[in-house]
């Protein structure tokens, strides 16, 4: 199984050369005794890594397509402005009303982009705020169980490596809302934002979003992964992409 298999997103390869790749791939799993099925997530079909991956494998093995996923992303081409000039009309009314919502409640911002040891802190005021929004008020946070396990996890690498980004809203002294996620070269992976549900009227979530936007922007990165297909990140992405999984039995 993938390490990451709730939304198979992932790609568990890595290579510098996408035909060694492959030919590794398929090597190993011919001399490892072990296994019976195996899948393989997060393949782009248009890229040359899937050409490679999958001939050495269709000699060797029997192959099934799984599931396939989409993912939003949106180009921070042109810096913050050249994002909001992407958005509709609407979008940037909203946008702007949301700002100014959140500027006149005192909403404040602390924010973090560079390497830190001692992360776990915010980590646990974040998941504070994620028991207190309306997932975590229906069971269906990321504060608890296998979840919170699995982003304790990426910020350990992550934030000693510089690589972890994340804001915290703040109101009156209370923590309100959260956006966190890692940068990878050139892009931004989006990992969770959310906020105490008693302050939805100030859009915190959307204030957040734009916010993270304009500091990354200020770093120079060029993309931002939004994560898997849903109604409302539309309206932040440009361009889809689209990854397979591919089922391989003996």
């Amino acid at each position: 199984m993938p390490m990451e298999a709730s939304w198979c997103l992932a790609s568990p390869i890595v290579a510098s050369y996408e035909v060694d790749a492959g030919l590794a791939f398929a090597t190993f799993l011919a001399g490892f005794a072990d296994w019976d099925t195996a899948l393989l997530s997060g393949i782009n079909e248009k890229c040359s890594l899937f050409q490679a991956m999958i001939y050495p494998l269709v000699n060797r093995f029997k192959l099934y397509r799984g599931s396939n996923t989409v993912r939003l992303t949106a180009s921070l081409e042109g810096g913050a402005d050249g994002f909001l000039s992407r958005r509709t009309s609407r979008f940037r009314n909203n946008l702007r009303r949301a700002l100014r919502r959140a500027r006149e409640a005192g909403l404040t911002f602390e924010e973090q982009t560079g390497p830190i040891d001692e992360w776990q802190g915010a980590f646990t005021r974040m998941m504070a705020v994620e028991k207190l929004s309306w997932k975590g008020l229906s069971g269906q946070g990321v504060d608890e169980g296998p979840m919170r396990q699995f982003y304790d996890g990426i910020l350990a690498l992550t934030a000693p490596a510089g690589k972890a980004r994340w804001i915290i809203a703040r109101r009156d002294d209370r923590d309100v809302g959260f956006i966190f996620g890692a940068v990878v070269n050139d892009t931004y992976r989006g990992y969770q934002f959310s906020f105490d549900d008693r302050y939805r009227d100030l859009s915190p979530g959307h204030v957040l979003q734009y916010r993270m936007i304009e500091l990354l922007c200020e770093e120079g990165v060029r993309w931002y992964d939004l994560g898997t297909e849903m109604d409302y990140k539309r309206a932040w992405s440009d361009r889809e992409l689209e990854t397979t999984a591919i089922l391989i039995r003996r």
